[in-house]
């Protein structure tokens, strides 16, 4: 499956809407960090920059518009899926975005075969 696919799967499985305006830039951001997981820990330069230069957003607004999109999916949690991939927050510490697209990233680079599907089945 194309790593498109998986990220847009997987954000869907976990209650990211593609309503969100934060929806395409977390996409961007995790197929990003799939082709080079150490663009994770050089967040604000690597993932910020190249995503605020391809959607010509300011990264004000692309950290807004994550976090906007990662509460909402907190809140409404109805599935169950990202209370169970980020178990180890609580359930009344959402996470951050920089948490978010890492433990996202590593969970479809090294988790199952199929990320997303995996995750659906949880």
């Amino acid at each position: 499956m194309e790593k498109t696919k998986i990220a847009a799967e997987t954000l869907r499985n976990v209650g990211i809407s593609p309503k969100y305006k934060g929806y395409v830039y977390a996409l961007y951001m995790l197929c990003l960090s799939m082709d080079d997981f150490t663009r994770v820990h050089n967040m604000t330069t690597q993932l910020y920059g190249f995503t605020c230069e391809k959607y010509n957003a300011n990264p004000g607004a692309v950290e807004r518009n994550i976090r906007f999109a990662i509460r909402r999916a907190w809140e409404s949690d109805q599935s169950g899926a990202m209370h169970r991939l980020f178990q180890s927050y609580g359930i009344y510490y959402t996470p951050t975005n920089r948490e978010f697209i890492a433990v996202l990233s590593d969970y479809m680079c090294h988790g199952k075969e199929h990320a997303s599907m995996q995750l659906r089945m949880w």
